[in-house]
Formats: C-alpha cells, sequence, structure tokens
C-alpha cells in the first residue's frame, strides 16, 4: 500500500525504529543501515527461505528480489534468538510466495520521465530519464491439495545521468564537471514448488534469478575514476519438513548460491590522487568476483507443555574467486593541487603505488550450532535462554602464509606474521531474553534481553591480502625516484615490477592478522509494549549495542617515532607499507527507540517511528583504513553515521469510489563529516584521517565551534582562507512521500490499480555527505557537491486476478 520507488523490500524496514537511509556512503545494492555499527556491512544479514544472499565482497544485500514473490519480510532488531547469526544488529528475513489450490496472478507495468521529474540541485539543465518496469507473476496448482506452483518475473531498466558537480573553489572544476549518461538494468525471476509427499512430509523447492548491470556507480570528482557494476546471482533452496507429531518437526533445508559480481573501468591511465580530485584509473578497479556457496541446515522443532524448543546448526562449504586489477597502472598521491614541477619537491608526489593483475582462490567451510529455549514458566512470564555457536574453518588463511613464510622471496615476513597463528575458536555467543505481562489480560508487556552477536567473515579479505603478495605490490615512498612522476618506468628505478621486486624492491603486502578475530557485538535492551485499545499500541525500547573488535588496519613497519627517511628507516628491509587487519575498532550506540500504530476512523493504518539516539566510534569505519596517528592513536568521536533524531511516519487510507491515498515521510538528522588533513602529518606515509591535534575524526557535531577553530587554524597555517561556521552545519535528511491509487474492480477477484507515486513531493535537496570533499588542505574543503535526486513520479497500472 506504501510508495516504494525502487520496489525493493528492504528500503520498507526503513520504517523501523533504529533504521533508516544510510545517508554516509555508497553501497552498491543497498542502503538502509541498522544501529550504529562501525561498519554497516556487519550490521544484518538478509535472508530469503532461510538462504542467505549476503555479498562476500561489499557485506550488503546482493539481490534485488522482485515484490511480486514476496509474501512477507521481517526484521528482527537488536535481539534474535540463536537461530539466527552473521549479524551485529538486524536479521531480514523474506518468505516468497507459493501457490495454492486456485490460480492467481499479477502483471504490472511502472514508469518513469523526466517530464515529471525535478533538476538535480547540481545540474545546469534537466538531463535526460526514464524508466521503464514490467512484469507480474502465476501461481496455482499442479495438483489440487498436493502440489503447488508459483513464478515471478520483474525487469527494470533505467536511464539516467551521472553528476559531477565541484564548486567553484575546486581548481579542477571547469575540467571535470559534467552530465555523464547512468543508469542500469536489472532481471529478477522466481519459481517455486511445493509438493506435499505425505501426511508427514512436504518438500519444497525454490529458484531465484538476479542479472544487474549498473552505469556510473561511484561518487567521483572524475568521470575517467568511474566505474560500471555487474551481477548475476543464482540461488536454488530446497526443503524438507518432516511433521513427526505436533509436537516435534524436523526442518532440512540445503541452498546452492552462486555468484559472479564485478566491475569495469572508464579509464587505464596511471591515477593521481590530489586533495581535490582523482583522476585515472580507480585504486581497486576493476575486480572480479566468481563465487560458490552451498549451505546444509538442520532444525528440529520441539514444542511441550511449558517450552519451545530448537536445535540445529548448518555446514557451508564457500569458494571465492579475486580476479584482481588493483593498482595495475599505477596511482601517484599528492599532498597538494599545485601542478608538478620538477624543480620544486613540495609539488612531488607524497608516495606511488603499483600492482601486477592475477586471480585468487579462497576456500572454507562455515559451521554453525544453535540450541533455543523459551520457557514459559508462568502463565504471564516467559524467558528465552539461547546458545550459538559460529566457525569458519579458514579465518586466517594460514596455509597461505606458512608457504610464504618457506619462500626465501619473502624474508622477512616472520617479523609479521607467526607460524603458530591458529584460528578464532570464540565464536560462543550465550543469549538471553524475557517477557512479562504485567497485566493479566496481556495488554501490557515488559521485555528485555541481552545478548552477543557476531558477524561473518567476508572472504574479500583473504583474497586481497593474498594479492597483495603474489601480484608484487609496491609502494615508493624515495623522493629521488618520485621526483620523476609521471614516468612509472622511471620511479621504478627503470625497471619492471619484477625486475625492481628481484633488485631487491621494496613490498608492500596487506595481510590479515595473527590474532584476527571476528567482530561481535554486546546488545542489551529493555522496554515495554503496550495494547492501549484495540486500535492503537506503543512500543518503547533502550538499545545499547557495543560493538568489539570490529576492524581497521596498522602499518606494522613504522620506526618507533619520527618520520620514515634514509636516516629513520622502516624496521624490516624490503617491505615498505605493512598494512595488517587488526581488531582494534570499538562503536557504542545508545538509543531510545518508539514505535506507535493506529487506526483513525478515515485512516485505516497510521505508523510514527521515533528513535533518538547518539553513535560513537574508537577507530575507523573500513577494514583498509589507518589511523591517523598510528603510533600514537586517538581517533575517538560520533560514528559517521550518527543520526541523533530520526522520525518516520507512514498512513494509508481507502477513500470514495475506489481511491486509496498513502505516503511516507522522513526526517533525520543530518551525519557528521569525517575529515582528514590531506597530507601526512606524522611521517608514517599515510594521509587517512592525519589532522591537528583536538580535532575528531568526525566534524559537525560535538563541540562544533571548538571544531571550527581548529579547523581555521590549521588552514591559517597552510596560507588557506578560513571556512565559514555555516559548512560544519549538518545537512538533514527530509523526504516525503506519497502515492494514490484508483482500484478498478472488474469480474469476481479480479481488479487493476492505477497508481501514481511520487517521491520528495517538496523537492527537499538532500546533499551526500560521501560526496563531500574531506581534506583540509582543499580550496572545496567540507564544500557540498553532491545530492540525491529531487522530486520524483512514477505511474503504474498492476493487474491482480
Amino acid at each position: 500500500e506504501l510508495p516504494n520507488l525502487g520496489r525493493n523490500f528492504i528500503e520498507l524496514a526503513q520504517l523501523l525504529p533504529g533504521s533508516g537511509p544510510d545517508n554516509s556512503t555508497v553501497q552498491f545494492f543497498n542502503s538502509t543501515k541498522f544501529g550504529g555499527v562501525a561498519d554497516q556491512r556487519n550490521g544484518f544479514t538478509t535472508l530469503i527461505d532461510g538462504g542467505d544472499i549476503d555479498d562476500a565482497i561489499w557485506g550488503s544485500t546482493t539481490v534485488n528480489f522482485t515484490e511480486e514473490a514476496v509474501q512477507e519480510f521481517r526484521v528482527l532488531r537488536n535481539q534474535f534468538d540463536a537461530e539466527y547469526g552473521s549479524a551485529m544488529a538486524a536479521v531480514v528475513s523474506v518468505v516468497s510466495r507459493a501457490g495454492t489450490n486456485n490460480f492467481h496472478g499479477t502483471g504490472m507495468y511502472y514508469g518513469r520521465d523526466k517530464v515529471l521529474e525535478s533538476k538535480n540541485f547540481f545540474a545546469p539543465t534537466k538531463p535526460d530519464y526514464n524508466q521503464k518496469r514490467f512484469g507480474g507473476s502465476f501461481g496455482g496448482p499442479i495438483k489440487v491439495n498436493r502440489t503447488h506452483f508459483f513464478a515471478a518475473y520483474e525487469f527494470n531498466k533505467v536511464n539516467t545521468s551521472k553528476i559531477i558537480a565541484l564548486p567553484e573553489s575546486n581548481p579542477f572544476a571547469s575540467k571535470e564537471n559534467g552530465i555523464f549518461p547512468a543508469g542500469g538494468t536489472n532481471h529478477m525471476f522466481d519459481a517455486k514448488v511445493d509438493h506435499q509427499i505425505s501426511t508427514k512430509h512436504a518438500l519444497t523447492v525454490r529458484y531465484l534469478y538476479d542479472k544487474q548491470f549498473l552505469k556510473r556507480t561511484q561518487s567521483v570528482t572524475s568521470d575517467s575514476n568511474q566505474i560500471d557494476e555487474f551481477s548475476k546471482t543464482h540461488s536454488i533452496i530446497g526443503q524438507e519438513t518432516w511433521t513427526h507429531s505436533q509436537r516435534l518437526v524436523n526442518a532440512f533445508r540445503v541452498h546452492y548460491y552462486r555468484q559472479n559480481v564485478g566491475n569495469t573501468v572508464y579509464s587505464e591511465d596511471t591515477g593521481i590522487v590530489r586533495p581535490s580530485v582523482t583522476t585515472g584509473k580507480p585504486t581497486y578497479f576493476p575486480q572480479f568476483f566468481p563465487r560458490n556457496k552451498t549451505t546444509i541446515y538442520d532444525t528440529l522443532y520441539l514444542n511441550l507443555a511449558k517450552h519451545d524448543i530448537k536445535f540445529g546448526g548448518s555446514i557451508a562449504t564457500a569458494s571465492t574467486s579475486f580476479d584482481s586489477h588493483v593498482f595495475e597502472h599505477g596511482q601517484f598521491t599528492f599532498g597538494t593541487d599545485a601542478p608538478f614541477n620538477s624543480v620544486d619537491p613540495t609539488t612531488w608526489p607524497l608516495f606511488f603505488q603499483i600492482a601486477k593483475p592475477g586471480y585468487f582462490p579462497w576456500y572454507s567451510k562455515q559451521l554453525a550450532f544453535f540450541v533455543d529455549d523459551s520457557w514459559r514458566i508462568t502463565p504471564r512470564f516467559t524467558l528465552n535462554m539461547g546458545l550459538r555457536y559460529d566457525l569458519d574453518t579458514n579465518l586466517r588463511d594460514n596455509d597461505f602464509y606458512y608457504k610464504l613464510l618457506k619462500d626465501p622471496a619473502f624474508a622477512g615476513l616472520e617479523n609479521f606474521v607467526s607460524p603458530n597463528r591458529g584460528n578464532d575458536y570464540s565464536g560462543i555467543q550465550p543469549r538471553l531474553g524475557f517477557a512479562w505481562k504485567l497485566r493479566s489480560n496481556g495488554n501490557f508487556v515488559l521485555r528485555g534481553g541481552f545478548g552477543k552477536y557476531m558477524t561473518r567473515n567476508r572472504p574479500w579479505f583473504q583474497v586481497y591480502a593474498e594479492s597483495t603478495f603474489l601480484t608484487g605490490a609496491v609502494t615508493i615512498t624515495d623522493p629521488n625516484l618520485l621526483k620523476f612522476f609521471p614516468d612509472v618506468t622511471a620511479v621504478l628505478g627503470g625497471k619492471t615490477i619484477d625486475e625492481y621486486l628481484a633488485a631487491g624492491g621494496t613490498k608492500s603486502p596487506f595481510m590479515i592478522g595473527n590474532d584476527s578475530k571476528l567482530p561481535y557485538a554486546l546488545n542489551g535492551t529493555i522496554g515495554f509494549g503496550w495494547q492501549i485499545n484495540p486500535k492503537s499500541t506503543l512500543e518503547m525500547d533502550y538499545i545499547h549495542n557495543r560493538g568489539i573488535h570490529e576492524l581497521g588496519s596498522t602499518d606494522e613497519n613504522l620506526p618507533v617515532s619520527g618520520p620514515v627517511s634514509d636516516t629513520n628507516p622502516r624496521p624490516v628491509a624490503g617491505y615498505s607499507t605493512v598494512a595488517v587487519m587488526q581488531n582494534y575498532t570499538s562503536s557504542q550506540y545508545d538509543a531510545l527507540e518508539a514505535q506507535f500504530r493506529t487506526r483513525l476512523s478515515r485512516i485505516e493504518t497510521v505508523l510514527v517511528s521515533y528513535t533518538l539516539s547518539r553513535s560513537f566510534r574508537n577507530g575507523v569505519s573500513f577494514y583498509g583504513d589507518f589511523r591517523g596517528t598510528q603510533r600514537t592513536p586517538f581517533e575517538k568521536g560520533y560514528n559517521d553515521t550518527d543520526q541523533k533524531h530520526n522520525l518516520t511516519m507512514s498512513a494509508a487510507t481507502k477513500l470514495r469510489y475506489g481511491f486509496e491515498v498513502s505516503g511516507i515521510a522522513k526526517l533525520i538528522s543530518g551525519t557528521p563529516f569525517w575529515v582528514q588533513a590531506g597530507f601526512d602529518i606524522d611521517g608514517d606515509n599515510s594521509i587517512q584521517y592525519d589532522k591537528p591535534p583536538g580535532l575528531p575524526h568526525t566534524v559537525g557535531r560535538g563541540d562544533v565551534k571548538s571544531q571550527l577553530t581548529i579547523i581555521n587554524d590549521f588552514r591559517d597555517s597552510l596560507g588557506l582562507l578560513p571556512i565559514p561556521a555555516s559548512l560544519l552545519k549538518l545537512d538533514p535528511f527530509i523526504s516525503i512521500d506519497g502515492r494514490i491509487t484508483k482500484v478498478i474492480h472488474l469480474r469476481g477477484e479480479q481488479h487493476l490499480d492505477l497508481q501514481l507515486e511520487g517521491f520528495n513531493l517538496t523537492n527537499h535537496v538532500n546533499f551526500t555527505p560521501f560526496s563531500v570533499n574531506n581534506s583540509l588542505n582543499s580550496p572545496a574543503f567540507l564544500v557540498r557537491a553532491g545530492a540525491r535526486d529531487g522530486r520524483q513520479a512514477q505511474w503504474g497500472i498492476r493487474y491482480t486476478f
């Protein structure tokens, strides 16, 4: 009933407290966040019919499941029983539709055009835009009361534009700004067969296919740094349910998942990173990831007079391969926008990185076991107790490092890698919850709980780490070589990469740490649910989420103090930067989450969700990032997903003459901006998060006056103009969406729905924080350069029979 322009089921999860649009980062397939986890990729998992569709690389949802095939979905937030794992904050669980004893189906078409679209805030003119979406579903009996089928298909094609709108203060604006073709296509197919083998045995088989192509997906400062992305997914699930008795049921399920995801680039030129622009081939692209995963689940359900017990587990075999072209043509990083001058060292690059292409497979098995009991101690008090255990058998990729330690080409590696690395066996996750009916009629329930919730491994870590060794990743910081920019061969001392390494050139690997662990959260909740009257309910909970062992990297080959130089060299010769992924990041999320539901005399459904929250982070939000001062780390501050206030309202009603009206309003506080100096302050050969003393890693929330003073004093020392206080004012997310439907009833159960829906009806400018320049030494520091789409409209027709 509600407007949903993307027809993406997971976006409707944003109606719930504690969730909302991820307004701080670019995500490939998903833009919904849950809670305050430092890296949202660890925050939630998505299941369709019990099988996960989590991406092995980016960590978010890989499949846009057609709404025509969704029977229901639910979001388990903050507290979920021991049957569910692989997430620190939430589980999104989808059940696909099935056939019945009657033939039913749908057919639909939705369209959009630039005539009904508003101009993007940064576009000089309204670019071309059109979208065509069509599909349908059909299901019914193969044999009445015995065998049923259901199938659905949806195709979506979008032609749009990507805008680069660097502000006039950016010295590269006139060269790089423009409107570039974008968009994509998406094929979605679902088929399901249910068969009642006997009175005690039932079989279900479901097949899912999803093929996506997205053109120009990145938020970039130069089109040469842009990429296209694709994904092709097959998911097959078979489940056999054995009903031994009314009290005892066993569910046996097998899920085969195959995906190939990757991207292509727009430029093969050597990459150049400056404070105000990045040009040339992107750092990590192109890259391709064929993936296969087979998971076997079994769960036994036992229902007794006072106990609902379930126990079971799963075993998965997984393979992920990496066709790597990281740093294939090299990348120079500068600390200034000034043009290169061979006689002026202040204009030379800070460092240069290059690597060879390669193909890297990784294999592992994942095991999970759980037991869970809901014990009705009294008719008014229920206690839920659960215990879960998860294990990834190849988390630290030990065999790979054992081989490297025996290879003379990697002499010195023993300073960073132990031959006795072991594995992470800390996957025990106890969980406890309760529900207490304070009134005999059950209309007021006090509830709460506490538990440990561990995330899953993303095989990207292992395959990328392997690639940095076997592709000969090199980082050069010697000014006597960097002065030869842009001649890559000269910067390598007149050699190829192989010749450079063979001659004793330094290597620059990324590694999985000796004691690498899976991040987890300790979640505690306390709250109540109140049935105010037959039409209204109120729920309110206090949430405390503590993220532990979250990820970040550290250069383990730094001198104890002082800048890296010829007179203060790196401790281990033959290696430059040695990035080791470690578990030093932590996060904390505290929130008051409330939800009110009611039905009014003329409005059938009203839902209001409000969250007052605070999200902190001590560390970094990305596994490969270094802290600004690695030897004396201080990375405390608000998380860059922090949203203090989050108010969401939705309503739907039926009017006369077959009209239905619905809407969603979202009013959300802005997220703070992460910042860095833009050059290496402390001599560790890294510019990541370097910043002046006293400045937190995000600005715009907290002591903003002090932040402004530190920023402008620092810019003054660089000879740059001060920024106004207005640039530190955070940008709220405001959107009001609506739908009007005219229902035309035909014969029997047939009806035709004519729909018109709009997104961001007030045309509010929602700036995108991830497009803001975060380098303090840039003339365009914190100047807004990107915004989400303005007002959009979509019309549609849907036939149901």
